[in-house]
């Protein structure tokens, strides 16, 4: 009796292996194969096969892979045990077990297969049913995987099914979608509070499906436009996903700005989402981004400077934004901009209080220089839709300055409260530095052409009700400009007058010229007589004064690039070569006219046999050059530059070449020009004197009289010396025989005949 149950068994057991094998197995890999295109899902099919009844698992044995799910592997083994039905092996012992045993082994791989089975259906059917369950099961599974790849196939996941939700209008799932993606933001920045590092703070960086996520929904509002997902719709466009009211004072990072910009040009047509950003941002500057007030003693100064950045930061976020708003014509929004307050009176954070706020804004758009390397506007940041790649930058700046200049207008329409008292008040400029008034000068002159541009679109100015204000105000608004204009100008002059000389610039004056006249005069070392001697023939060479612009040694003013070496080259490409070469023309004995090509007979006549001499050439021709370095003389040759003269040779025995001496400027000098020793070697002095100073009234009228000196407009002249002394003499009895070359191209004169010239 026994034996015949389990045979009855087991002929149920095979037609069900049939049935599994030929009919479910295949209607359930249909319906594997169409996860992905339910919720039109790429990732969420890679999810499924992650699953436990789903994954492969098996074995590589050379180039073949023997990899399946717990479903294919079992209905393999039950296939494969009715064998042991096909064939009967004799059993070795006779007991029931074992006789029976293939019976059973059937049963057991059977039932285990229908078992798994019918688990491996719940597992595509919770990815193919109910979406309810499918979200329930992935948010869990979110937050129970350790994996963070498999975490983010499962993030992605649940983006596609919100997406596809959202597309399809089912609500079912839009308070657990809003509650999962609540619940996320929190941990990611929770987990960012708990692990980030303060001295190297660079902001909150959420995962990139996240920000995709935000992106791929506000397309979707934006397209459709209803009430639909209401309160999903809301957070979503209003920045709250991003930057959230949650007082847990996290940085904003560039990364997250990026995201936020990109979001803003998908609704800057939207008036209504653009307000809910505007009084979500308002709501952020205003409690999360308020002022820390500085102690006493300065120990939070680094948490105020910090605190300082990122107000500054997300304040030029909002200027941007009102700048692709007057670009993208939605005057609507700006005019809600304009007027929102959360306060009575009102008080708008994200606008200026006072006029300085709008000029240094203009400046910090304007100025590449303030942006360089770190970003570039239009390109790394505030890029405009439907602007063309060239000139985008300028573009950009132009549309942002242009709302600057609507906020300008504005300020004349601002009614007097507690916040705005003074609204149109001259900004205060006494803070800024000389470079910086520089700079804001530059920028009125900008302000102004995109002030003209704004006046010209009447029809927007009339739409942002600001045209009345202008007609009632515009002769005080110009005076505005040019008072400030003159204000400016007055500072500047008033600062470089005041400015004090620059010790760093001077030091490195002083360093330079060193250098340079050192390098000159060493130069002139191979024509001076190491012998002393005494003789009434001396040429004096000396340093130079010249008069500079004050502003080149003044921090934070105009720089110039050879501040520090113009004198000193000046002295030594110019002055001492034209001392020391006319004082050749001075200390001959003899002179005589020739050409290229008797020149070598001529020297062989004045040289002959004598060996001690030296031939010595002021700014030598080519072909000059070149006949002399192929002659016998090369060795005997030293080249020297001239200034009034060229194609100069002076030939001497060396006994009689000059003697160059170092003398020293008188003490009196020194007292007066207030003079450093900067050479010891040569005795070279050098000096800096602001003679607009009351105290240096008697250097300027005493020392500046033979200097070109000249004061233009706001252009302030200082003295610079480099002083010393310098005697170049020549023996009484010397004898100094000098040949002038002569060509076709400048008549000297009458060349001498080879017979005219005299030994040495």
């Amino acid at each position: 009796m026994q034996l015949l149950s389990i045979n009855n068994i087991v002929e149920i057991c095979v037609p069900l292996i049939a049935v599994l094998l030929g009919t479910a197995y295949p209607i359930i890999l249909n319906n594997i194969s169409n996860i992905g295109e339910k919720y039109h899902s790429k990732y969420l099919l890679v999810l499924f096969k992650q699953e436990l009844f789903q994954k492969k698992r098996g074995f590589t044995m050379k180039c073949f892979q023997f990899k399946f799910d717990l479903f294919q592997w079992f209905l393999i083994f039950s296939l494969g045990s009715l064998t042991f039905l096909i064939f009967e092996f004799k059993p070795l012992i006779n007991i029931w077990i074992i006789n029976n045993s293939a019976n059973l082994l059937v049963f057991i791989l059977t039932l285990s297969l229908l078992i798994i089975f019918f688990l491996w259906l719940k597992e595509v059917s919770l990815y193919t049913g109910d979406i309810i369950k499918l979200l329930e099961y992935l948010t869990k599974k979110y937050y129970e995987e350790a994996d963070i790849d498999k975490k983010q196939y499962i993030l992605m996941s649940i983006n596609e099914i919100t997406i596809n939700a959202v597309e399809n209008n089912d609500k079912r799932i839009e308070e657990d979608i809003l509650k999962f993606y609540l619940s996320l933001r929190i941990r990611l920045r929770k987990e960012y509070k708990d692990n980030h590092n303060k001295q190297n703070e660079e902001g909150i960086r959420y995962p990139y499906y996240y920000h995709q996520l935000i992106r791929e929904l506000i397309k979707i509002f934006v397209d459709r436009n209803d009430d639909n997902f209401i309160s999903l719709q809301s957070r979503i466009t209003n920045g709250d996903f991003l930057v959230p009211n949650d007082f847990q004072n996290i940085k904003i990072s560039e990364d997250t700005y990026n995201s936020l910009w990109y979001n803003i040009t998908l609704i800057r047509n939207n008036t209504d989402y653009m307000s809910k950003f505007w009084s979500h941002s308002n709501q952020y500057f205003w409690t999360e981004l308020k002022d820390i007030v500085r102690y006493l003693d300065n120990s939070n100064k680094g948490e105020v400077e910090e605190r300082e950045q990122e107000r500054k930061r997300f304040l030029e976020f909002h200027y941007a934004v009102g700048g692709l708003l007057l670009y993208s014509k939605n005057y609507e929004a700006l005019k809600y901009i304009f007027s929102y307050s959360q306060q009575t009176p009102p008080k708008y954070e994200l606008l200026p209080y006072k006029m300085r706020d709008i000029f240094d804004w203009v400046e910090f758009f304007r100025n590449e220089n303030k942006q360089i390397p770190k970003f570039f506007i239009g390109y790394d940041r505030y890029r405009f839709p439907n602007l063309d790649s060239v000139g985008t930058n300028k573009q950009v700046v132009f549309w942002i300055c242009c709302y600057l200049c609507v906020l300008f207008i504005r300020q004349y329409k601002l009614l007097k409260t507690l916040y705005y008292s003074n609204t149109t008040n001259q900004p205060y400029l006494n803070d800024l530095s000389l470079m910086e008034l520089y700079n804001w000068k530059e920028s009125i002159t900008y302000f102004k052409f995109c002030l003209n541009k704004v006046l010209e679109d009447k029809e927007a100015l009339e739409q942002l009700e600001l045209w009345n204000t202008y007609e009632l105000k515009y002769s005080k608004i110009d005076e505005f400009i040019i008072e400030l204009e003159q204000s400016i100008d007055e500072r500047i002059s008033d600062k470089k007058k005041r400015a004090e000389l620059s010790q760093e610039k001077i030091k490195q004056f002083y360093a330079s010229s060193k250098k340079i006249l050192e390098n000159c005069l060493e130069e002139y070392l191979p024509i001076n007589n190491p012998e002393d001697f005494d003789t009434d023939f001396k040429v004096t060479f000396l340093g130079q004064r010249t008069l500079s612009n004050k502003s080149f040694f003044v921090d934070d003013d105009i720089p110039c690039m050879d501040y520090d070496s113009s004198l000193a080259n000046f002295i030594s490409s110019y002055s001492i070569p034209r001392d020391i070469s006319n004082s050749f023309l001075i200390a001959k004995t003899n002179r005589y006219l020739l050409n290229n090509n008797n020149l070598l007979e001529g020297m062989d006549r004045i040289i002959q046999n004598k060996e001690d001499i030296v031939i010595i050439v002021f700014s030598g021709g080519y072909e000059t050059t070149q006949k002399i370095e192929n002659s016998k003389y090369k060795e005997n040759v030293i080249y020297l530059p001239a200034i009034d003269f060229k194609n100069t040779i002076f030939i001497l025995e060396k006994s009689n070449l000059p003697r160059i001496e170092k003398s020293d400027i008188s003490e009196e000098v020194k007292q007066e020009l207030q003079v450093k020793k900067i050479s010891d070697k040569w005795n070279i002095y050098g000096t800096v004197i602001d003679i607009n100073l009351p105290g240096n009234e008697a250097i300027k009228e005493k020392w500046i009289d033979d200097i070109n000196y000249y004061q233009k407009e706001n252009e302030l002249q200082i003295l610079l010396g480099l002083l010393f002394v310098g005697h170049i003499k020549f023996k009484s009895d010397r004898k100094i025989i000098q040949i002038n070359i002569n060509n076709e191209f400048e008549e000297l004169g009458t060349e001498n005949k080879l017979s005219d010239l005299e030994p040495l």
